[in-house]
């Protein structure tokens, strides 16, 4: 086995747990091992992102992957890649998708909160930080070029078919970023950043949305380790049942390194 030099960790249900929780282990071993290169790869947003207990604990150099891998950043604030939406695929979505079928649409804005449609914006602007609520789909639209997102957020009410859309879903969240970019086109361009080889990588996942690093086909020698159940039929090279033993496996493959 290849010495380990980068661990690529999805975030909910693969590394924290419900709500916002690093298990003690894994924090241990990220303190204790700041050689390797720890990247989060998550769909969450930026203003998401810095308030999970793993940040304080990781190298604000080390470049992390926010937005379903539509945009790369340090946690130093400095923005090292993104691949914007464009204003023809947000018009495709909006053709195709069944509007009856949403909860809400939303962009996030880097300063924290965002952009937000619905037809319940009572209710749904108590749950979630909103800069900016409408009930018309023309204003939501038209907001699309001051905001200039690299990720649609969608909550659905059932599941639904986005044909043409570039698009994950995770129960009734659904992330749509431009044609070719997802979670495993960000994780080949961190590691080539990195200098590091997939074989040299763990990658922690859960969830449907991290199939996109799994099936890349320049990222077969990645070590995979699955955590939970949502993905029985995936094959990995370690299936866990928490993220409680996450740590575990990881001290495992990093002892290695010195042996």
């Amino acid at each position: 086995m290849s010495i380990i030099k980068a661990v690529i960790m999805d975030k909910d249900g693969s590394t924290i747990v419900s709500p916002n929780i690093l298990p003690d282990e894994l924090g241990e071993l990220i303190q204790q091992n700041q050689h390797i290169h720890w990247v989060m790869a998550t769909g969450r947003s930026l203003c998401n992102v810095l308030k999970s207990p793993m940040v304080e604990l990781l190298n604000p150099e080390v470049p992390q992957i926010i937005e379903g891998g539509a945009r790369v950043v340090n946690l130093n604030g400095e923005c090292l890649q993104v691949s914007h939406l464009q204003t023809h695929e947000i018009e495709h979505f909006l053709k195709v998708v069944d509007l009856d079928a949403l909860h809400y649409l939303f962009y996030s804005v880097d300063e924290g909160g965002g952009f937000m449609y619905s037809n319940n914006l009572e209710y749904w602007q108590e749950q979630i930080m909103v800069l900016r609520t409408t009930d018309d789909l023309s204003e939501f639209v038209a907001w699309f070029d001051e905001v200039k997102p690299a990720k649609l957020s969608v909550r659905v009410k059932r599941n639904i078919d986005l044909p043409g859309v570039n698009w994950t879903q995770n129960d009734s969240y659904i992330d749509v970023t431009t044609a070719g970019v997802h979670k495993g086109s960000a994780v080949l361009d961190v590691l080539t950043m990195l200098g590091v080889s997939p074989s040299e990588t763990a990658f922690v996942f859960n969830d449907f949305n991290d199939l996109s690093v799994l099936e890349h086909p320049e990222l077969s020698q990645i070590v995979k380790v699955k955590v939970g159940d949502l993905l029985p039929d995936v094959a990995a090279d370690y299936a866990l049942e928490s993220p409680y033993d996450v740590a575990g496996v990881l001290k495992g493959l990093l002892s290695c390194n010195t042996c």
